[in-house]
């Protein structure tokens, strides 16, 4: 795929039809005719840009002789245009509008029985409107911002006197005249309809795990999940990619400065830093694209909870809810991640704000603090103004011997939440739980990384993610497995005697339930803003997506 241009002119090209209004009586009933006529006496042809074409056929051949009030909208009098779209880039799309520019127009036929409407090649409404409006120098918008399909398009327009509603007489011998305007932009496409025509248009197969047939796209590393039930349509569900290393990788933010060097679990990771961080898409969620940090944002270890601000205390375990609940201000890392907690002295926003210094909970028992900077991993503003507020569910897993669908749906539960036991050392809050927290930054499903492998040869339960069968195949092809640290997830545990247990994704490849207080590695989560596009790049590593 060639790379893309950071900045591309809009061009447009207007299309004039000359409306020459006539009236006569016949037989006593006013009828409203009129003749037609363009601006060339031969088809109309002209290019856009380098991609597009217009053209307006019939010239002056396009006559009206009998305008009358009609019944249906099809009687009335219209002619036709054409757009041809050559586009190469399925990074960029085009949009047409198409506008009536008013020279005058009597006061008679400023009238919501005299109408227009556009229709497709299909004879679908695109719009439709009256002349009510409508004044001298004046334009009425027949349709804005519409999406030009790839290939040859056409459309009619049509003028007509609804014969439905009361006619006005005072319509006769007055005039209309003016002109039909086409415009058509070259825009970049919105990131997840980039992602989302890549699935769409790549050839498919399919895949059953759990009597769940999946829709998969191999040539682009995407599937559709389905809402992790046969009730919805094959490709009705979340668009998501899979497999061991897909082109998933974006660049987040406006510029990069410099590289720097941590540790990750014996392991030298370097990057390039600044405005500008490596993230890599999880999928196309409601519209909007759903992504994970490409590192952990800090080699120090960080807890989950350890309940050091809540009343009954869990004995420094920590407490699985994430979210605020009643008298709970929420997780410890809930509150280093997101904005709103800047006033505190532990975990206080330090991520959200790119603080160069702050304290953290450390992964121990009992809430040890230890000093860290998120100057080189915090979001920058740029990247915090492309994130959007988002639902996050929280309904617990009882457990893991389940394939990824019933894993899906009961994160989207509240039926059991994080906390099922009564008492013990591990159960001793009063935490109230909740289904669902409304917050930007979380941390990915159990269920993500379930349906990141390849179900076309993953066909196991969610703790043989980690099985030696078929060498490993699970966790090999999955491109969220990482065998050099323990990954948190959003996700409390449901256990009779803990009511600490969050789920981990292990070294091995496996879910599993660990205390909240454990020590982890952090890969943020986020929804983008559906306006974020892409401008450039290919989504690879080497050559990331720049994103806008």
């Amino acid at each position: 795929m060639k790379k893309i241009n950071n900045f591309i002119k809009s061009r447009s090209f207007v299309i004039t039809l000359l409306l020459v209004f006539i009236a006569l009586i016949i037989a006593g009933v006013t009828y409203a005719w009129f003749t037609w006529s363009s601006t060339d006496n031969t088809n109309m042809t002209m290019q856009i840009g380098e991609y597009t074409t217009v053209t307006f056929s019939g010239g002056n051949a396009i006559n009206v002789n009998n305008l009358a009030p009609v019944y249906n909208y099809t009687d009335g009098e219209s002619t036709s245009f054409s757009l041809t779209n050559n586009n190469d880039d399925i990074t960029k799309e085009f949009k047409y509008n198409v506008y009536l520019d008013i020279t005058t127009i009597s006061n008679e036929l400023k009238t919501t029985v005299f109408k227009y409407i556009l229709l497709d090649g299909s004879s679908n409404i695109i719009d439709q409107g009256n002349f009510s409006s409508a004044s001298n120098g004046s334009t009425l918008t027949i349709t804005e911002n519409k999406t030009l399909p790839n290939g040859n398009s056409s459309y009619t327009f049509i003028i007509y006197i609804d014969g439905n509603e009361e006619n006005n007489a005072n319509m006769m011998n007055k005039s209309l005249s003016g002109s039909l305007r086409v415009v058509v932009e070259r825009k970049s496409i919105a990131a997840a309809n980039y992602i989302t025509n890549l699935y769409n248009t790549a050839e498919k197969r399919t895949a059953t795990v759990d009597s769940i047939t999946y829709n998969l796209a191999p040539s682009v590393n995407l599937m559709n999940d389905r809402y992790g039930s046969m009730d919805t349509d094959i490709d009705g569900g979340n668009i998501r990619y899979y497999g061991e290393n897909p082109n998933n990788y974006v660049w987040l933010g406006d510029t990069y400065t410099s590289t720097y060097t941590f540790s990750s679990n014996g392991t030298s990771i370097t990057r390039n830093v600044g405005d500008k961080k490596l993230w890599r898409i999880i999928g196309v969620f409601d519209g909007r694209l759903k992504l994970i940090s490409n590192d952990r944002i800090s080699s120090t270890i960080l807890s989950w909870d350890t309940s050091a601000n809540t009343t009954g205390g869990n004995s420094g375990y920590g407490i699985n809810q994430w979210g605020p609940s009643e008298s709970y201000e929420g997780a410890d890392l809930m509150r280093l991640l997101n904005p709103g907690y800047e006033d505190e002295s532990v975990n206080n926003s330090l991520y959200w704000n790119k603080a160069s210094s702050g304290t953290v909970y450390t992964g121990i028992r009992n809430a040890t603090t230890r000093s860290v900077s998120f100057v080189n991993t915090g979001l920058s503003s740029s990247e915090s103004n492309m994130i959007d507020t988002a639902t996050w569910y929280l309904g617990a897993s009882c457990g893991f011997s389940s394939y990824v669908n019933m894993q899906y749906l009961s994160e989207r539960q509240d039926s059991t939440l994080g906390k099922v036991c009564s008492d013990g050392n591990n159960c001793n809050d009063n935490v109230k739980r909740t289904s669902v927290w409304n917050g930007e930054v979380g941390l990915m499903y159990p269920s993500d990384y379930g349906y990141a492998t390849d179900l076309t040869t993953c066909n196991q339960t969610l703790n043989n993610y980690n099985s030696s069968t078929n060498s490993y195949v699970c966790r090999k092809k999955d491109w969220l497995f990482n065998s050099s640290m323990v990954q948190a997830t959003i996700s409390p545990g449901a256990h009779s005697v803990h009511a600490d247990y969050v789920v981990f994704v292990t070294p091995a490849g496996r879910l599993d339930f660990s205390n909240a207080f454990n020590p982890t590695a952090i890969r943020p989560v986020v929804f983008l803003k559906s306006g974020v596009s892409i401008s450039d790049g290919i989504g690879s590593e080497e050559e990331p997506y720049v994103l806008e």
